[in-house]
């Protein structure tokens, strides 16, 4: 788990690509909380979400 500290660093660390990859962070982020109070209810289809959506976009 990234935390708050961190994402600040990233974003504040200088450079437009940084802040780009922060900006992405931030809304997979923001994607994942507004799944989990809408469209998905249970913990295995956010999980789910996570692993076939959120993490191949980072490796």
């Amino acid at each position: 788990m990234i935390s708050n500290y961190s994402l600040a660093e990233i974003a504040f660390s200088g450079g437009q690509r940084n802040n780009v990859w922060f900006f992405v962070i931030y809304l997979s982020y923001l994607t994942i909380f507004f799944i989990r109070f809408g469209k998905y209810q249970s913990d295995y289809e956010i999980q789910t979400f996570k692993h076939d959506v959120i993490w191949p976009a980072f490796r």
